[in-house]
């Protein structure tokens, strides 16, 4: 495996890790278990793939199954939702939507490090 592909795998873990602690393991909308770490802003965008604002726990139907409140399948009626709930972070979703960053070894590295001290602060509280 290419060193690069490997960070982005250990950043991608330690996010879910650090989601799935910020949401107490529960679906953000539901309240059942949350399974799937849905992402504000696309995943593809770098810059914001690993900021905890960005990271929100939800249980499969929620995530992506839902005909009423799905991330994916009802997505205005999720940005309402948002608005309604979490209007903090749909505020920092929209100053933050077009932020870019090129994914460089060392870029991934810093993430890392940012990543696991998250981590060790939600573990704490």
């Amino acid at each position: 495996m290419n060193p690069k592909k490997a960070l982005r795998l250990e950043a991608d873990a330690l996010a879910r890790k650090c989601a799935d602690l910020q949401w107490l393991g529960t679906c953000a909308v539901c309240g059942r278990t949350g399974t799937e770490v849905h992402h504000l802003i696309s995943r593809a965008t770098m810059a914001t793939r690993y900021e905890p604002e960005n990271l929100m726990l939800l249980c499969a139907g929620c995530h992506q199954h839902s005909s009423e409140l799905s991330a994916h399948r009802t997505p205005a009626r999720f940005r309402e939702w948002l608005m309604l709930k979490h209007c903090d972070t749909l505020v920092w979703v929209d100053e933050h939507k077009h932020d870019t960053v090129t994914a460089t070894i060392p870029w991934y590295q810093e993430q890392i490090k940012r990543l696991k001290a998250t981590l060790a602060r939600l573990e704490r509280t």
